[in-house]
Parts: structure tokens; sequence; C-alpha cells
């Protein structure tokens, strides 16, 4: 089964219209899962969930604002998602998931983080995070808004390396959680301003084993129609059995002019991002590459062969 979950700050569904919008993308995207925060609602209730969805197979929970501000409501497609218990706090909503496909049971977490400066607030919405962490022990998916920059080149006016950013950097690591690379946008957040600033705020984070289940797993930003925040989804596309994979030939290293051939493709390549990210893509880049050079210095080697 392949899965879609989509996190998206609104900023507000008590109109009306803005619920018809989410109903409208929610049905391009056709997610599994659909994380909305800061949605200023105190109290939600099935029809306010159906309005944001528009099927009334889905199941839903949310926790409330406090006063006109925060709030989060998560929605899942029941055709799909089996969801066995669930957590809820004033910054995050987790459900211990089971997928009715492969019976994989995970954790998912939607956070909606409070505002860096506010201390207090920001160490009670860490506490709350490793507390759900400590729940369960199951491989992990946790996104949202965490108003918080990972690196000083997230945010489009720089700055300083921040206690923030910091508590942030250890929580990834100490949880062994994955960061990939953002597709299709470089940040998620905008002032809406005519001297713009712009920030990757909002990220979707996950445990290793989920992607043992899901190789193809990427990380996208998506359109966005209304709110200063773009919707982020996380893609896991099941198994797909396509061409043959690469391989590579002993018998090219044998050719004189074959490791100065990879080292000038290698650095014709303008790939940016993590150290990571890109020494898979110039991989990926090169096996073309190599392809095309042993078809026209080998030929026909099977033909040969036979």
């Amino acid at each position: 089964m392949d899965l879609k979950i989509v996190y998206w700050n609104i900023r507000g569904l008590n109109d009306l219209n803005r619920r018809d919008i989410v109903k409208k993308k929610i049905k391009d995207w056709k997610p599994s899962i659909v994380l909305l925060q800061e949605t200023k609602i105190q109290l939600c209730n099935d029809l306010i969930a159906w309005q944001c969805w528009g099927k009334r197979d889905i199941m839903w929970l949310y926790s409330h604002s406090q006063g006109s501000s925060g709030g989060i409501l998560c929605l899942w497609d029941s055709s799909k998602i089996q969801v066995i218990d669930s957590l809820i706090g004033p910054y995050s909503i987790t459900l211990h998931c089971k997928n009715l496909s492969n019976c994989f049971e995970w954790m998912f977490t939607g956070v909606y983080a409070p505002c860096a400066n506010n201390t207090e607030e920001v160490n009670l919405f860490w506490r709350e995070i490793e507390e759900t962490r400590a729940f369960w022990n199951f491989p992990w998916v946790i996104g949202g808004d965490f108003n918080e920059l990972r690196f000083a080149h997230e945010r489009t006016s720089g700055g300083d390396y921040t206690i923030g950013m910091i508590k942030l950097n250890s929580f990834i690591s100490r949880h062994h959680l994955f960061d990939f690379p953002l597709i299709d946008a470089s940040f998620t957040w905008t002032n809406n301003q005519i001297q713009s600033i712009r920030s990757r705020i909002d990220r979707i984070l996950l445990f290793p084993a989920t992607e043992s289940v899901y190789p193809q797993v990427t990380q996208h930003s998506l359109d966005r129609p209304c709110s200063d925040h773009n919707p982020i989804a996380m893609v896991c596309e099941g198994v797909k059995h396509g061409p043959s994979p690469f391989r590579c030939e002993y018998y090219w290293f044998l050719h004189p002019k074959f490791l100065n051939f990879v080292r000038d493709m290698w650095n014709s390549f303008d790939v940016s991002g993590s150290a990571g990210f890109v020494f898979c893509k110039k991989l990926q880049l090169l096996k073309h590459h190599l392809r095309l050079w042993s078809k026209r210095e080998y030929r026909e080697v099977d033909r040969k062969l036979e």
C-alpha cells in the first residue's frame, strides 16, 4: 500500500470557505492521514471534520485551541489505516497505527510547537514529545510546525545558531530520526510582506524502520492556496518491481579511461543539499552516464559473449 501523510498549518478553520479549500486539496492529494495545525477551533464535531475531508467514513481526533490560538485536527482514512490507540496533548496528537494492507504497525505524531520566544511553553512542548515517544516503541513518523529551524540557512535572513536549533537537532539525533530533503521548495513559511522573510519551520522526521518498509519515501512541499505555510507531504510508495537493478561491471575498471570518465562526470554534476543527499543524487545521475559509456565503448557485449 502507498502511504501519504500531509501536514498543514492552516491558520484557522472557523471560516467555512477555508474548510472548502481544505476539502478540495484533500481530494487532489488523496492522503491516508491529514494533520491540520493552528485550527483555532475550541470544539470540533463530525460536521467540521466532514466539511474538511468530504468522506463520511473518515475518523478524526482533535486537540482544542487555547482561546483563539493553536488547535490541532487529525483526520485519517479508516479504509486504509486502523488506529489502535491514541494520545492527545496540548501540542501534539499521536496515533498507534496499523496499515490494513500489510499489517505494519507504526506511530504517527503531529505537532504544533509554541513560538520559540516563549521559553516556558517550548520546554513543556519538548517534555510532551519525549514522554509521548516513551509511551510506545514503534517505528515513528513525526512532523508538523516545529516553529524552529535546524540550520541558519533555512531562513532567508540568516541568523545565529540558537538554543532552539540545538534542542531540535539534539532531539533528531537522540531518537535516530531521518530528516529527508524537501522537494519542490526550500522554505515552508513566509511572512507575506514586501520585504519577504521565508523559513523552513515545518518538516517531517522519520524513524529508519519505517524507511525499510517504504524504501521509496520522499518529502514534498505542496502548493499553498491559503495560509502562510506550505503543506508538506510524506509520500511512501510501496515496493515496485521495475527495471533490473544497476550493476557496476568489473571489466569497466580494466578500461584505461574509465576512472577519469567517472571523475569528470562526478565533478560535472551540480547538486546541492546535505552531504548524504548530494552523494546519493550524484550516484543516481552517474548510473545513466555509465550505461551510455558502456554501450559506446563495448557495444553489444551480451551478443559477443554468446
